[in-house]
């Protein structure tokens, strides 16, 4: 039996939390065959199925947010181990864990402060010196996993971006499971994360008229999935990188 990547195992995880939206469109009572005649919804079932898929919307993207960021956990880990000179591990990681450090420094408004901020600076010290190996655990995978903070293309490129992928991860498109055609078909990456994104702002927001349809949500649910397939790959692609300059 082959092991999954740890990489595989956060898109399982992910893949369960699909699950779980899908029981929750399983609640809605336009989930049928019948649209029209006595077996169309009443208006109770209809202000029913849209809190339903209102509530989906939400959740699908709470769970790919939370993809996200145990990505960035575990692609940190990666780098995390202890047998890297600071020099070979990607620039923007070491930013992340030392610009912030030195901003805090320079706002400090005395110096009993500015001394007492300068001293957690060992921590991090090695990741700026070229040839020092940065122990391990000096890597902060909560502080990578603070890029997420939305499903947004720019989010999503700028964390692989830190880990040293040089093209964009979101350019493009993604091929999706289209159910009414029955066919993979293309669906344009950066557009679909603003259409879903934008619809779970507004509802977030208490937009009572943004009211997505079935056929939205699983648009949103297969995107999702398919786009996570690609992004656990690539990370893949980098730890395998990794692991090639170890060799």
């Amino acid at each position: 039996m082959v092991t999954p990547s740890r990489f595989e195992v956060v898109r399982q995880d992910f893949e369960r939390g699909i699950k779980e939206v899908e029981l929750l469109l399983a609640l809605d009572p336009a989930d049928g065959d019948s649209a029209s005649g006595e077996d169309a919804p009443s208006e109770a079932q209809n202000s029913e199925g849209v809190a339903v898929r209102r509530a989906a919307v939400v959740l699908v993207v709470s769970h790919f947010e939370g993809f996200l960021k145990n990505l960035a956990e575990d692609l940190t880990d990666v780098f995390n181990t202890g047998e890297f000179p600071a020099s070979s591990l990607p620039q923007p990681l070491r930013e992340i864990h030392i610009v912030p450090k030195l901003a805090e420094i320079v706002a400090a408004r005395n110096a009993t402060q500015k001394f007492a901020l300068m001293k957690k600076l060992d921590d991090v010290a090695a990741l700026w010196k070229s040839q020092a190996k940065p122990s391990a655990g000096t890597l902060d995978s909560s502080t990578v996993a603070r890029l997420i903070t939305n499903a947004q293309r720019d989010c999503i490129d700028t964390l692989f971006s830190t880990f040293g992928e040089l093209n964009a991860v979101c350019a493009g498109d993604v091929e999706v499971w289209n159910f009414s055609s029955e066919r993979f078909e293309p669906d344009n990456i950066e557009n679909r994360l603003l259409d879903v994104v934008r619809c779970r702002n507004d509802i977030a927001h208490g937009d009572a008229e943004r009211r997505p349809t079935a056929d939205d949500v699983q648009r949103y649910v297969t995107f999702f999935s398919a786009l996570s397939k690609r992004l656990s790959i690539k990370a893949e692609q980098i730890e395998d990188g990794v692991k090639a300059q170890q060799a």
